[in-house]
């Protein structure tokens, strides 16, 4: 089942520009929108990557029929935003 992304792309929880391989993939039925008060769902992908750098996690999904993202990068679950700080001696102070 794992398969490497053909494009290094970034994980967020490194910071690098890497090879990921797939280590999981789901679908699943949620929810797409609201039609006359009622709820229509549609088949939506979860695929999950691993970083071949630091082992970490990230998580993609659209909607298989409908897709709401063409770019790869914009379909990003987890995590949302980059998991690195700047060392504390890099921060501005509130003072």
């Amino acid at each position: 089942m794992a398969e490497t992304f053909p494009e290094p792309f970034l994980c967020y929880h490194c910071g690098n520009i890497a090879a990921h391989k797939r280590i999981g993939l789901f679908e699943a039925k949620e929810l797409f929108e609201h039609v006359d008060g009622r709820p229509y769902r549609e088949r939506f992908n979860y695929e999950i990557y691993r970083c071949s750098t630091c082992d970490g996690i990230n998580i993609f999904g659209d909607f298989i029929e409908y897709p709401r993202h063409k770019a790869f990068a914009a379909r990003r679950l987890y995590p949302r935003e980059s998991l690195i700080l700047p060392e504390d001696h890099k921060l501005a102070s509130a003072q």
